[in-house]
Protein backbone atom coordinates (compact mmCIF):
# COMPACT_ATOMS: atom_id res chain seq x y z
CA UNK A 1 0.00 0.00 0.00
CA UNK A 2 1.37 3.39 -0.97
CA UNK A 3 1.42 6.04 1.76
CA UNK A 4 0.20 9.58 1.11
CA UNK A 5 2.92 12.21 0.89
CA UNK A 6 2.54 14.62 3.78
CA UNK A 7 2.77 18.34 3.19
CA UNK A 8 5.54 20.04 5.17
CA UNK A 9 4.00 23.04 6.96
CA UNK A 10 7.29 24.40 8.28
CA UNK A 11 8.87 27.47 6.74
CA UNK A 12 12.02 26.49 4.89
CA UNK A 13 15.09 27.84 6.66
CA UNK A 14 13.15 29.25 9.65
CA UNK A 15 14.71 28.76 13.10
CA UNK A 16 11.90 27.45 15.34
CA UNK A 17 13.96 28.05 18.47
CA UNK A 18 13.62 31.84 18.12
CA UNK A 19 11.71 33.51 20.96
CA UNK A 20 8.06 34.15 20.13
CA UNK A 21 4.53 32.77 19.97
CA UNK A 22 3.87 29.53 18.09
CA UNK A 23 0.43 28.17 17.16
CA UNK A 24 0.37 24.39 17.37
CA UNK A 25 -2.20 21.80 16.25
CA UNK A 26 -1.61 18.13 17.06
CA UNK A 27 -4.01 15.50 15.71
CA UNK A 28 -4.84 12.09 17.12
CA UNK A 29 -3.71 9.12 15.04
CA UNK A 30 -6.27 8.43 12.26
CA UNK A 31 -8.35 11.36 13.60
CA UNK A 32 -10.09 9.10 16.16
CA UNK A 33 -12.26 11.06 18.62
CA UNK A 34 -10.53 9.99 21.83
CA UNK A 35 -9.93 13.18 23.79
CA UNK A 36 -13.31 14.65 24.76
CA UNK A 37 -17.02 14.88 24.11
CA UNK A 38 -18.71 18.16 23.19
CA UNK A 39 -22.42 18.44 23.92
CA UNK A 40 -24.84 21.32 23.59
CA UNK A 41 -25.87 22.62 27.00
CA UNK A 42 -27.85 25.30 28.78
CA UNK A 43 -26.27 28.18 30.66
CA UNK A 44 -27.55 26.78 33.98
CA UNK A 45 -25.83 23.42 33.37
CA UNK A 46 -22.60 25.19 32.43
CA UNK A 47 -22.53 27.24 35.64
CA UNK A 48 -23.26 24.15 37.72
CA UNK A 49 -20.51 22.08 36.09
CA UNK A 50 -17.80 24.78 36.07
CA UNK A 51 -16.99 24.36 39.74
CA UNK A 52 -16.15 20.68 39.13
CA UNK A 53 -14.04 21.00 36.00
CA UNK A 54 -10.87 22.95 36.89
CA UNK A 55 -8.71 23.71 33.84
CA UNK A 56 -11.37 22.40 31.44
CA UNK A 57 -13.37 25.63 31.69
CA UNK A 58 -14.27 26.48 28.09
CA UNK A 59 -18.06 26.48 28.22
CA UNK A 60 -19.04 29.02 25.57
CA UNK A 61 -18.98 28.70 21.81
CA UNK A 62 -20.18 31.66 19.78
CA UNK A 63 -21.97 30.74 16.58
CA UNK A 64 -22.71 33.81 14.47
CA UNK A 65 -24.71 36.30 16.51
CA UNK A 66 -26.44 33.61 18.59
CA UNK A 67 -24.85 32.30 21.77
CA UNK A 68 -24.66 28.54 21.76
CA UNK A 69 -23.47 26.90 24.97
CA UNK A 70 -21.54 23.67 24.93
CA UNK A 71 -20.00 21.43 27.54
CA UNK A 72 -16.57 19.96 26.86
CA UNK A 73 -16.14 16.75 28.83
CA UNK A 74 -12.62 15.33 28.62
CA UNK A 75 -12.17 11.58 28.52
CA UNK A 76 -9.55 9.93 30.73
CA UNK A 77 -7.22 10.04 27.72
CA UNK A 78 -8.01 13.75 27.21
CA UNK A 79 -7.18 14.54 30.84
CA UNK A 80 -3.88 12.68 30.61
CA UNK A 81 -2.95 14.40 27.34
CA UNK A 82 -3.80 17.81 28.86
CA UNK A 83 -1.70 17.06 31.94
CA UNK A 84 1.23 15.95 29.76
CA UNK A 85 0.95 19.10 27.64
CA UNK A 86 1.07 21.37 30.70
CA UNK A 87 4.14 19.44 31.90
CA UNK A 88 6.02 21.01 28.97
CA UNK A 89 5.83 24.33 30.83
CA UNK A 90 6.95 22.75 34.11
CA UNK A 91 9.98 21.05 32.53
CA UNK A 92 11.17 24.00 30.45
CA UNK A 93 12.03 27.27 32.14
CA UNK A 94 11.77 29.28 28.92
CA UNK A 95 8.39 27.87 27.76
CA UNK A 96 4.91 29.11 28.63
CA UNK A 97 1.56 27.71 27.49
CA UNK A 98 -0.47 30.80 26.57
CA UNK A 99 -3.65 29.04 25.38
CA UNK A 100 -4.77 25.43 25.17
CA UNK A 101 -7.90 23.88 23.62
CA UNK A 102 -8.88 20.23 23.79
CA UNK A 103 -10.98 18.99 20.89
CA UNK A 104 -12.35 15.46 20.29
CA UNK A 105 -9.58 14.43 17.87
CA UNK A 106 -6.90 17.13 18.22
CA UNK A 107 -5.48 19.85 20.42
CA UNK A 108 -4.67 23.49 19.73
CA UNK A 109 -2.17 25.51 21.70
CA UNK A 110 -0.20 28.71 21.64
CA UNK A 111 3.27 28.08 23.01
CA UNK A 112 5.56 30.95 23.94
CA UNK A 113 9.33 30.64 23.85
CA UNK A 114 10.42 33.40 26.19
CA UNK A 115 13.58 35.45 26.06
CA UNK A 116 16.38 33.64 27.82
CA UNK A 117 19.91 32.38 27.25
CA UNK A 118 18.37 29.28 25.67
CA UNK A 119 16.86 31.37 22.83
CA UNK A 120 20.27 32.59 21.80
CA UNK A 121 22.03 29.23 21.98
CA UNK A 122 22.32 27.88 18.43
CA UNK A 123 23.88 24.52 19.31
CA UNK A 124 21.99 21.43 18.20
CA UNK A 125 22.59 19.55 21.46
CA UNK A 126 19.33 19.07 23.35
CA UNK A 127 18.72 17.90 26.90
CA UNK A 128 15.99 15.28 26.99
CA UNK A 129 12.70 16.88 28.08
CA UNK A 130 14.36 19.78 29.93
CA UNK A 131 14.92 23.26 28.48
CA UNK A 132 14.19 22.35 24.88
CA UNK A 133 15.44 24.89 22.40
CA UNK A 134 12.92 24.39 19.57
CA UNK A 135 9.26 23.73 18.94
CA UNK A 136 10.16 20.51 17.11
CA UNK A 137 11.95 19.20 20.20
CA UNK A 138 9.02 20.06 22.48
CA UNK A 139 6.45 18.40 20.24
CA UNK A 140 8.68 15.35 19.68
CA UNK A 141 8.99 14.87 23.45
CA UNK A 142 5.24 15.41 23.99
CA UNK A 143 4.27 12.87 21.32
CA UNK A 144 6.83 10.38 22.59
CA UNK A 145 5.61 10.63 26.19
CA UNK A 146 1.92 10.42 25.31
CA UNK A 147 2.44 7.50 22.93
CA UNK A 148 4.40 5.50 25.51
CA UNK A 149 2.12 6.42 28.39
CA UNK A 150 -1.28 5.88 26.79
Amino acid sequence: MELKTRKNHRLKGYNYSICGYYYITICVNKMNCLLCDIKQSTQENIEQENSLRGIFNNPLILAGSTRTFATVTPTIMGKLVTESFYNIEKLNTNIKIDKFALMPNHIHAIIVIEKSDICFNTQKEYDFQVDRKSIQGLIRDFKSVTTRKY
